[in-house]
């Protein structure tokens, strides 16, 4: 019973090729519109996740001092205390 569709199907898209070709193009094109703007609204929905969850991606790195122990440094190798930087050594070289 279902063959006799599918044959139908078959031959009547033989027989309309041009509408068949269109029908399908216009498929394709709808699909892929539809991806497309699914991708683009999740990405824009993504830069509000951290003010809805309360967890920044990314946190500043701050200059601590040594002598204040009990804080932690929040941001990698980039975040010296202030204490280990090199400090400037005045020029020797005549104005």
């Amino acid at each position: 019973m279902i063959s006799n569709l599918f044959l139908t199907a078959w031959r009547n898209m033989r027989r309309h090729f041009s509408y068949t070709l269109l029908n399908i193009l216009g498929l394709t094109l709808g699909i892929a519109t539809s991806i497309i703007i699914f991708l683009v609204v999740r990405n824009e929905l993504s830069y509000e996740s951290p003010l809805i969850t309360g967890k920044p991606d990314y946190v500043e790195p701050e200059l601590l001092d040594a002598s204040n122990s009990d804080e932690t440094r929040r941001g990698g190798p980039a975040a010296a205390p202030l204490s280990l930087l090199p400090r400037p050594q005045p020029s020797t070289d005549p104005p």
